[in-house]
């Protein structure tokens, strides 16, 4: 209440000097979020073209034209194409971390776990996984480094499966004495594979995910070796 009263007092005091107290003013907050929605409008566009196009070698002037602003505002907003490439990558693998995540909400055990993440990563790379490797691959060209985004966004998704593994491993499933990071890096690099190679040979239209999943998820709970393997003569 004391402190309330000095700054209703401090307020009062400045007014009478005829002084302005600092405040954000009303046009600062609305051209900030002018500022926001444009970008965002701008990344919708790049990647509405990245997928039209089946790579990111879309021309600043074709974006600009799309987005409805002029060539130059685009420079305004970002330095050059590859600031949007990477942007782009970005929101791409965000929304992949999300997907995967919201994916494995309620599941029951482990295994049931990871075959609804298995499933719904592989329906990414069906729906847009090519592109996200053909924005990595623009990237890579230009010389920007993606390594600190690689780490830390995909990163997530070894976190994700990670966790599964103890999970499991607490479930009796898994080897007590298994590597659980190491595991789930394995597994995620499997996956992103194995998909990928799949949407390659089936030039993407016709994997069946289903099918796709349920091998993966078998290779990863049952390996590859025979139960008992045979003995050497």
């Amino acid at each position: 209440m004391k402190m309330a009263l000095q700054a209703q007092d401090t307020t009062t005091r400045a007014g009478e000097k005829g002084l302005m107290l600092p405040q954000l003013p009303h046009t600062t907050l609305t051209k900030t979020r002018k500022s926001a929605r444009t970008r965002a409008s701008i990344i919708q566009a790049a990647t509405e073209l990245v997928v039209e196009q089946g790579n990111a070698h879309f021309q600043m002037a074709e974006l600009a034209e799309r987005c409805g602003i002029s060539k130059g505002a685009l420079y305004y907003y970002f330095r050059d194409r590859d600031a949007i490439v990477e942007e782009v990558f970005s929101a791409s693998v965000s929304q992949l971390n999300d997907r995967l995540a919201t994916s494995m909400e309620g599941a029951d055990s482990a295994t049931e776990a990871l075959y609804a993440l298995c499933h719904e990563f592989v329906s990414c790379v069906k729906e847009g996984g090519l592109n996200l490797i053909a924005l990595a691959d623009d990237l890579g060209r230009s010389g920007a480094s993606l390594l600190p985004q690689l780490e830390s966004r995909l990163g997530r998704i070894v976190d994700l499966i990670g966790e599964q593994i103890e999970r499991a491993q607490g479930e009796g499933v898994v080897r007590a004495n298994v590597n659980a990071r190491t595991a789930a890096a394995g597994i995620c690099g499997m996956f992103l594979i194995a998909t990928v190679d799949a949407a390659l040979l089936n030039e993407n239209a016709d994997i069946d995910i289903d099918a796709l999943t349920n091998d993966l998820v078998d290779y990863v709970v049952r390996g590859v070796a025979v139960t008992e393997p045979p003995t050497k003569g």
